[in-house]
């Protein structure tokens, strides 16, 4: 078995590790935290931010593996992977936000860039004034700036392998960054609570269709996080005549609480029919929540939100996606049925926010079909044998 070190900054993907469990890599799993969360894992936790000595047993530890998998390239990933011995091959599950936030232009629409301006404003304002009253120190910020910049291209460029969910994206990326480390597809992981195929019409109550209410729910976003362009969303809401048996709801349990968060929070509280959820749901409320929800709108630019993608599929609730969003190709390449921004504008004028039974049957059954074409069992084959043969 390949003795493989996983580490998570953000526990709430822990399970991602699973992806590795089997008779072929004997996992190691590591939470840097300076407290233990309870989860259903078992994980040995390094305060290795706060504690040079925590941080330098973690790393003696990890020079033990063969193969190191890291969880989203935060700056302390930096640092542990310029410490790792060339020998010992490092994969990166790519989460987005990392090489995402480089793009700014790409990402972020004009109305969420003028959301963000107060923020950007004070930091302007406070880098003023920094050179004003000490130039030395101002100098001392860029540099350790540059600095960081460069440790980050290092450590990219020492990472053998970048596991994300398509090539699609990959290919996106790689024109962007030409330093990229070699792709490997993740599996997509089956859901906690198992789904079946529906096989006929006879089955269409699994989904709520033909009741009297229909489905009244639509869902906007996945977080805080800028990366959703709420914003654009909302001011189509503003423009058209709103059906008032649909309720629009916000999911804003976590990211950034901002000037951009704030300004969203501030648009979504003076509308009737629209609500923020900013509780953290557990899977099996997050599955509930869709079970009534006729569409999910999503107008980020990069891939995210894709559990509520896949939910989406299963349970038979139109998807809506912004076109620049790179897995958009990919989903269309495999047979499923997805709708655009624009699609939904033009959706207000014949009031049809829900996939017929036709259709939800379709994505439904193909999303299972989906989940076996590449399974977990072929991801770890083609891990296993780029760590044994290079």
């Amino acid at each position: 078995m390949i003795e493989t070190a996983h580490i998570h900054t953000d526990l709430k993907f822990i399970q991602l590790s699973s992806n590795f469990s089997g008779d072929v890599f004997n996992n190691h799993l590591i939470g840097i935290s300076s407290t233990e969360i309870s989860i259903d894992h078992d994980v040995v936790y390094y305060n290795a931010m706060d504690s040079k000595t925590e941080f330098n047993s973690m790393i003696k530890f990890l020079q033990k593996m063969e193969l190191v998998v890291i969880y989203g390239l935060s700056e302390i990933m930096v640092k542990i992977i310029q410490l790792i011995p060339s020998e010992i091959k490092i994969a990166w599950r790519f989460f987005g936000y990392e090489l995402y936030k480089l793009l700014p232009a790409y990402c972020y629409t004009p109305l969420t860039v003028e959301a963000g301006y107060l923020k950007t404003n004070m930091k302007l304002r406070n880098f003023l004034k920094s050179i004003k009253y000490n130039p030395v120190s101002i100098l001392k910020k860029l540099l350790l700036k540059v600095n960081k910049d460069s440790d980050f291209k290092k450590s990219i460029k020492r990472i053998d392998y970048f596991i994300c969910l398509c090539k699609e994206e990959y290919s996106f990326l790689a024109k962007n960054f030409s330093y990229m480390p070699r792709f490997i597809e993740a599996p997509v992981r089956k859901a906690p609570i198992h789904y079946e195929r529906i096989e006929s019409h006879k089955n269409h109550d699994l989904f709520g269709f033909g009741k009297k209410n229909d489905r009244q729910k639509i869902i906007v976003g996945h977080s805080r996080n800028a990366f959703n362009n709420h914003l654009d969303i909302i001011n189509v809401l503003k423009r058209k005549t709103v059906i008032n048996k649909y309720s629009f709801e916000f999911l804003f349990s976590y990211g950034s609480n901002g000037p951009y968060a704030e300004k969203v929070r501030c648009e979504v509280n003076n509308m009737t029919n629209a609500h923020l959820y900013e509780d953290f749901l557990s899977y099996e409320n997050f599955a509930k929540f869709y079970n009534d929800a006729a569409a999910f709108v999503m107008n980020g630019h990069r891939q995210m939100a894709m559990g509520s993608i896949f939910m989406s599929l299963i349970k038979g609730v139109k998807i809506y996606l912004n076109p620049l969003n790179p897995v958009i190709e990919w989903l269309l390449s495999e047979n499923f049925i997805i709708n655009t921004i624009s699609d939904f504008e033009n959706d207000f004028n014949c009031v049809n926010f829900q996939l017929s039974l036709n259709d939800a049957i379709h994505n439904r059954n193909n999303f299972i079909k989906f989940q076996k074409k590449y399974t977990i069992h072929d991801f770890q084959i083609i891990m296993r044998d780029r760590v044994v043969n290079g």
